[in-house]
């Protein structure tokens, strides 16, 4: 199955966790005296066709797999899919399997015109710039203030959530189940009211025109739920630092 594999870890996850099964069963018949080099080459030999061969292209069936079924979801539900999509959505950003999703919406804009699915992104991508303003007013911390302000910035102009993310909801775990819950009733609210894009971007300030038409107005209130929202939650469960 040929595709990069540059956006995604689970196939990398899934190898290490092969190698070293295959390691502990390698020793047993490598003679000490050679290991050192033996054991490496060895393992390189079986790993990286069974890489490339299997364990890879289990990483694409399993995104393809997620784009399908959120497709079905959203045809069926739109309620369903935007409270899967806009809770889910960063768990699959941060596994990569998210990729398989994205040709669902090029799709959709191609055949109809408009693509439901996007929308219901944008609750999960602005409910993790509400973490970022709810740490920013719960914080006692110097540097934390500054990581939370200066991470927030991109999520609202350009829908980059990656610092905010890993910098901290992961970080701080409180404001990830924050996030979760806003984004899945935003993204709920969104997919119910039929919110649709004109052209794919990312989620933020700046592409409003991207979502322009007669459901922009549901979409602005979904978003701006999930942003007050998740503010609000993250402020409420507090987090450690």
């Amino acid at each position: 199955y040929l595709m990069t594999y540059t956006s995604t870890v689970i196939p990398a996850i899934i190898s290490v966790y092969m190698y070293s099964l295959l390691e502990k069963q390698l020793k047993k018949f490598i003679p000490k005296n050679i290991e050192i080099f033996a054991l490496s080459l060895a393992a390189l030999l079986i790993m990286v066709p069974l890489t490339v061969i299997v364990i890879g292209p289990i990483g694409v069936f399993l995104g393809d797999g997620i784009g399908s079924l959120i497709n079905f979801a959203s045809a069926r539900s739109g309620l369903l899919a935007g409270a899967i999509l806009g809770a889910g959505w960063t768990f699959l950003v941060m596994t990569g399997v998210h990729w398989g999703i994205v040709p669902i919406m090029l799709n959709n804009i191609a055949l109809y015109g408009e693509d439901p699915i996007r929308p219901m992104v944008a609750a999960a991508t602005f409910a993790s710039a509400g973490v970022a303003l709810g740490v920013f007013m719960r914080s006692k911390n110097k540097d934390t203030k500054a990581l939370a302000i200066s991470s927030m910035m991109p999520a609202l102009l350009g829908g980059i959530t990656e610092p905010i993310v890993y910098g901290l909801s992961v970080k701080f775990k409180r404001p990830l189940i924050a996030q979760t819950i806003a984004g899945g009733i935003a993204g709920a609210f969104i997919g119910a009211m039929g919110t649709t894009a004109s052209v794919y971007v990312f989620p933020a300030i700046t592409t409003f025109p991207a979502f322009a038409g007669p459901t922009f107005i549901y979409y602005l209130i979904g978003i701006t739920g999930a942003f007050i929202g998740s503010a609000i939650l993250t402020y409420i469960l507090g987090f450690k630092e």
